[in-house]
């Protein structure tokens, strides 16, 4: 499914900012380190931030990976599908400065209701919000965090213990999952820039027609599609996704 584009206006990341700061980190925002006509594209107009958005083990990297695909830049020196801790870091200290470095790239955010994107007064951006069947998606944060746990640095044992009880940590995580999804969804409802949301498994069941929706919210060419679609292992729906 697609959801609906918001409305500018002043959403929450516009209201976590106090007016000197507010006012300080948009002048930041509209220099940027090279100056003034660098995020710019040539009719002068801020070039916008495609924001990949999720709540984890839902299709966030391969959706990079589809936008890397089709030409997008990707920040940072590992594969497109790794979340920027320094620029997560930032944007929860609500730090936006940022931002002329990644014009007219892609960007991966884990939880944008907790580390929202720019306000649009700030900085144009488009948001890609991902979701999963949660059942699927609590068992394979399951899976993760077990393989985590076999490394030389592994999560408290407090939380390894937890894992033990299979069916309780998935309920929870469940439960976890749709109240931060609903939040998520409320906030983007509010958040002043546009955005589409996608199920995974639709997009591994149809590649190209995904490819040619998100092509075109982007503003990518359409000879990319075909790149874009072609990363997608194509796989059969399974659990319950609204269409």
């Amino acid at each position: 499914g697609v959801g609906p584009e918001a409305e500018t206006g002043d959403g929450p990341g516009r209201q976590a900012l106090g007016t000197d700061e507010y006012a300080e980190a948009q002048a930041e925002a509209e220099a940027g380190p090279g100056g003034p006509g660098k995020p710019r594209d040539e009719s002068g107009e801020k070039e916008p931030i495609t924001i990949v958005a999720g709540m984890g083990r839902c299709g966030t990297s391969l959706v990079m990976k589809m936008l890397a695909a089709a030409g997008m830049p990707t920040p940072g020196a590992g594969p497109p599908g790794y979340e920027r801790i320094d620029i997560r870091d930032a944007i929860g200290r609500r730090d936006y400065t940022w931002c002329p470095d990644l014009a007219g790239g892609a960007l991966k955010i884990l939880g944008p209701y907790l580390y929202p994107p720019p306000p649009p007064e700030v900085w144009p951006c488009r948001i890609i919000y991902l979701q999963r069947n949660l059942e699927d998606q609590a068992r394979s944060w399951l899976e993760y965090r077990l393989r985590m746990a076999k490394r030389p640095n592994p999560p408290p044992l407090a939380l390894f213990e937890r894992l033990k009880d299979e069916d309780r940590w998935i309920a929870e995580e469940k439960a976890r999952l749709e109240r931060t999804n609903d939040a998520t969804l409320r906030f983007l409802e509010d958040c002043g820039q546009p955005w589409e949301w996608y199920w995974m498994e639709l997009i591994q069941k149809s590649p190209q027609d995904h490819a040619e929706m998100i092509a075109e919210f982007c503003g990518l060419p359409k000879d990319a599609e075909e790149a874009m679609a072609a990363c997608v292992l194509p796989k059969e729906v399974r659990g319950n996704i609204p269409g």
